[in-house]
């Protein structure tokens, strides 16, 4: 049920479509794991990182763990300029802080933590900003 959290993650980022939310400022170019190549700048990319799952067996209320952890990228060129870049993932950061979803599928809620404040780097000609997400959600439905 990882794929839930998964979309819990894509609808916050892409739930304020203001010009002046994480969407707008990308343009609405919000992705899983990948951007097109030839994309146009600055996008965003999610990527989960890794997840586990535990199993937790009561006689009356079987349920499972689940806990993701998320690499959040923004990507933008030279000419966007560093302090926008970091902007960007300083508003993933806002977004995400002590967030609770409560509306995924099968889970009471997901809870969301960031491990890690907004850095950016340089690859190759671009500007690269990230920021590490934890999800962290108990299935007691749909088992």
């Amino acid at each position: 049920m990882a794929v839930s959290i998964d979309q819990s993650v894509y609808e916050k980022l892409i739930a304020d479509t203001s010009a002046s939310s994480v969407y707008g400022k990308v343009g609405g170019r919000i992705s899983a794991e990948y951007a097109a190549h030839a994309a146009k700048y600055p996008y965003l990319v999610f990527d989960k990182t890794s997840s586990a799952t535990q199993a937790l067996s009561f006689a009356t209320n079987p349920s499972l763990i689940h806990d993701c952890r998320y690499q959040i990228q923004v990507f933008g060129q030279w000419e966007d300029g560093v302090e926008e870049i970091h902007e960007i993932g300083d508003m993933v950061v806002d977004l995400f802080s002590f967030y609770t979803d409560t509306t995924v599928t099968y889970f009471d809620k997901i809870h969301y933590s960031v491990l890690s404040g907004t850095t950016v780097e340089r690859a190759d000609d671009l500007l690269v900003a990230g920021v590490q997400l934890r999800a962290y959600g108990v299935q007691t439905s749909g088992l």
